[in-house]
């Protein structure tokens, strides 16, 4: 399971969520900076890794919070 990450440059205009974050591993660190539209409980978006590309993500909240 990979450990959690502390997100950084946390922002929400409306419905567009921002955030960024960093993994370390092997020695290096790559920051990854995503960006989402966020719809009811959910939001859907995409991260990049600069210059290694981008990928979709999405994530809906725990109802449990």
């Amino acid at each position: 399971m990979p450990a959690p990450a502390d997100l950084t440059s946390v922002t929400l205009e409306g419905n567009k969520l921002s955030y960024s974050y960093s993994l370390s591993f092997g020695g290096n660190s790559i920051k990854v900076e995503v960006e989402a539209t966020v719809e009811g409980d959910s939001f859907k978006g995409n991260a990049s890794i600069g210059p290694r590309g981008s990928f979709s993500i999405e994530g809906t909240k725990n109802p449990k919070n």
